[in-house]
């Protein structure tokens, strides 16, 4: 399993665990990575433009490939568990500053799960047993009180 499948111009031999799996490409996954970065970086209006005039095709595309990853989750669930769990290690605090401004998203617009929470905090209730009705209500409820603190 250790031979030789490819040599990168930059590293050099190459082994199965290390190639990019391309029929015509002499690089290593990492130098291909960079290279297409460095495009991507350098010609971004470029881009732009071509989403713009192809947006069909375009939306086509990230679609097709979120149910290539989702597929691959689903076929690999343990490695798409360490993956995850090596991000989440790695981007702790990212993670954490977009939960705050989701969490502040939410109490400014009053959103359902927000709205929900108030009402679980005080009662015995479940978030399944809360009819949508009730949440308005209280929406409403909140609503009226944060005018009065403003007054």
């Amino acid at each position: 399993m250790n031979d030789i499948v490819k040599i990168c111009k930059v590293h050099g031999d190459l082994t199965v665990d290390k190639v990019y799996i391309a029929k015509s490409v002499r690089k290593c996954r990492d130098c291909l990575l960079k290279t297409q970065k460095e495009w991507r970086e350098k010609n971004r209006g470029h881009c732009a433009i071509w989403r713009s005039r192809n947006k069909e095709k375009y939306d086509l595309h990230k679609i097709k490939g979120a149910l290539i990853k989702k597929k691959r989750r689903e076929d690999n669930p343990e490695n798409a568990r360490l993956k995850y769990k090596k991000y989440r290690d790695t981007n702790r605090d990212k993670i954490l500053e977009r939960e705050k401004i989701y969490a502040k998203h939410s109490v400014d617009s009053l959103s359902d799960s927000y709205v929900k929470q108030a009402i679980v905090k005080k009662t015995s209730l479940k978030y399944k047993d809360i009819p949508q009705d009730l949440i308005d209500l209280k929406r409403t409820h909140l609503k009226i009180i944060r005018l009065i603190k403003q007054k």
